[in-house]
């Protein structure tokens, strides 16, 4: 912005970033040459004191080492870390003149880096600043810090970041959770269960789920001219299947490349195991997105001071935040997951479980899976595991 403010030093700064392998030459060179100067001169003054060189040259270590460490390492970054863009800008006409002074000395070694990186089959163009998206995760938090960057922004960026270490598992709907349709159906039942879902886009399946065939969209079914046709699969488009370990952002870009929104996850058997929407890829991104047609869905109802009705699909860390409690951790990710856990089994529906504080019940369910749940926050110093007393009888 200074540039185009018409600053010169910003602008001047500016062509420097655009070759930054010259200017990093330039400060390795001026940092090695100082340290070697420092311990000459240190070398020097510790020799009149006539001294064994044993003693001499540790006693010239013990005085160098700590003055480079404070005074050309750790101070500098710290600094620098606080007010990046102001101090570059003030130092700038100090570090210019000896950027020139280094230029022969630069320039060659320059040269010799792209050559090298040439040789390893890697682009020359540049040497980048970062070499990991871990450093940039944390040059962004530093920029929270600092007052650069908008803990929104930091959001979005871990967000983009995590894309490409984040399997599709993690972010995908469960395949108990899809919303699918036989290709038997008629159009009748199809439009039906986009009217009751609310969705805009429901796979087809031939006789089981794990057999999933294709897509319809709403509006294909809407803009269909022959409304008398009862045969849905004539309205299919083709469905990608992709492994449940596949990175996010390789699915981004496969759906992309493919004009998809929707792409069903198989587990290492070839099964259904979940479905992943470009929305779900979005939300990693910027967070919830509603629109117009989206049904706001409740996962958690408070029905008491102290006391919820959960969705058992929802994930543990929102009933904690929900909550304001920590509780205990365990590997799974889903409140129904956490109660089964607890439980060892699977509950059956009226059943109470206690872990610590937290008395939960079965609200629904069935003998494979828990559906809803009823959540009490018990007072301090409860520590019970189990309510045989509320327990159905004959479990």
């Amino acid at each position: 912005h200074k540039a185009e403010e018409g600053s010169h030093r910003a602008a001047r700064l500016l062509d420097y970033m655009r070759q930054p392998q010259l200017m990093l030459t330039a400060l390795l060179v001026g940092t090695n040459l100082a340290m070697v100067v420092s311990t000459i001169t240190v070398a020097s003054l510790v020799d009149r004191l006539r001294m064994s060189p044993v003693v001499a040259d540790l006693l010239s270590t013990l005085i160098v080492a700590p003055v480079v460490l404070v005074f050309a390492e750790t101070m500098p970054k710290s600094v620098f870390r606080i007010h990046p863009n102001r101090l570059t800008l003030a130092l700038l006409p100090l570090v210019r003149p000896f950027y020139i002074l280094f230029v022969p000395i630069t320039y060659p070694i320059s040269a010799v880096g792209r050559l090298l990186i040439r040789v390893k089959g890697g682009e020359a163009s540049a040497i980048p600043f970062v070499s990991s998206l871990e450093e940039v995760r944390v040059l962004v938090d530093e920029g929270v810090d600092g007052g650069t960057i908008e803990p929104e922004e930091q959001e979005m960026i871990h967000g983009v970041i995590d894309l490409q270490t984040t399997p599709a598992k993690e972010i995908m709907v469960p395949r108990i959770h899809i919303q699918a349709i036989p290709d038997t159906a008629t159009r009748t039942e199809l439009a039906a269960l986009f009217e009751k879902s609310g969705l805009t886009r429901i796979p087809v399946y031939h006789e089981t789920i794990d057999r999933i065939i294709g897509i319809i969209n709403a509006y294909d079914l809407i803009l269909d001219d022959q409304p008398e046709e009862q045969n849905i699969t004539r309205l299919m488009r083709d469905a990608i299947h992709v492994p449940d370990t596949l990175k996010v952002d390789d699915l981004f870009k496969m759906l992309k490349d493919a004009k998809q929104h929707v792409a069903i996850v198989t587990d290492e058997y070839g099964g259904t195991d979940g479905l992943v929407t470009l929305e779900d890829i979005l939300e990693e991104i910027f967070g919830e997105i509603q629109d117009e047609y989206d049904r706001e869905e409740k996962h958690i109802h408070r029905i008491g001071p102290h006391a919820y009705v959960i969705d058992a699909l929802t994930p543990v860390d929102e009933v904690a935040e929900t909550l304001d409690e920590r509780m205990p951790e365990y590997e799974v990710e889903t409140i129904g997951g956490w109660l089964t856990h607890v439980a060892g089994r699977i509950p059956t529906q009226g059943e109470v479980v206690t872990e610590g504080r937290f008395r939960m019940t079965v609200l629904d369910g069935s003998p494979r899976h828990v559906a809803r749940l009823r959540l009490e926050v018990l007072p301090p110093h409860t520590d019970r595991r189990w309510e045989d007393q509320d327990k159905p009888e004959g479990s």
